[in-house]
């Protein structure tokens, strides 16, 4: 048996797909930064933001998995 190596893809074709991501990415990046200190500010405890940020996290990637 001889298995066939994928054809390789372009670089224009991998920055094509992935162009999308970056302003995606950056906008997740300020959210993670400035959302905790947002609510921290409200008087909600660091501890309860973050581990609420954690398991929705944590149900989000179980979600996906389950698909």
């Amino acid at each position: 048996m001889t298995s066939k190596a994928a054809p390789r893809l372009a670089l224009a074709n991998i920055l094509s797909f992935s162009a999308p991501g970056l302003p995606i990415a950056g906008t997740l990046l300020v959210v993670a930064v400035y959302l905790p200190r947002f609510y921290v500010g409200l008087g909600i405890k660091f501890v309860a933001v973050v581990l609420a940020i954690l398991i929705v996290r944590l149900i989000d990637m179980w979600a996906r998995e389950r698909r």
